[in-house]
């Protein structure tokens, strides 16, 4: 028996069932949209205060000696110092100064002025030693005054 007649047919038969079909269309593997050097520049950036602070979403800070609070909600910063000569102010979250792990708000309307910065590194509140993933400090003052008030808490 010649088996160089068996094997022509048999080797013709697989190449030809595996050569690619030209119409089939071709399928590129998929890249993932966030690589490492991505999320290290979103997290760089502080993306989860960005979440917070979104307009449906709510972000929080506070302290204590004097009691104090500032909420970023709905589109509006809200400061609360029950105690302070500045009692309250409400203002619209401006667009943020970015630098390293914190971000500055500057807000003011035509009698207060006030920066709000909120830097990601935990924080521990002194009197309740409550956690928090960030630091908050709040300088405000009336604009026909030269000193800020300075009120320093946690937030999240």
């Amino acid at each position: 028996m010649n088996y160089k007649f068996l094997l022509i047919p048999v080797f013709s038969l697989i190449m030809a069932v595996s050569c690619k079909d030209a119409n089939k269309e071709v399928i590129e593997p998929t890249v993932p949209a966030e690589t490492k050097t991505t999320i290290e520049y979103n997290e760089n950036r502080l993306d989860t205060v960005s979440k917070q602070t979104d307009e449906n979403d709510t972000f929080r800070g506070g302290g204590t000696d004097p009691f104090w609070s500032v909420q970023f909600s709905k589109g509006k910063i809200h400061f609360k110092a029950p105690g302070a000569s500045l009692k309250s102010f409400v203002a619209p979250i401006p667009e943020p100064e970015i630098s390293g792990n914190s971000k500055k708000y500057i807000a003011q309307s035509h009698r207060v002025l006030m920066e709000v910065l909120i830097t990601e590194e935990e924080c521990i509140d002194t009197k309740s030693s409550k956690k928090s993933s960030h630091k908050v400090k709040v300088s405000i003052k009336p604009k026909s005054e030269t000193d800020f008030n300075i009120f320093e808490g946690c937030g999240s």
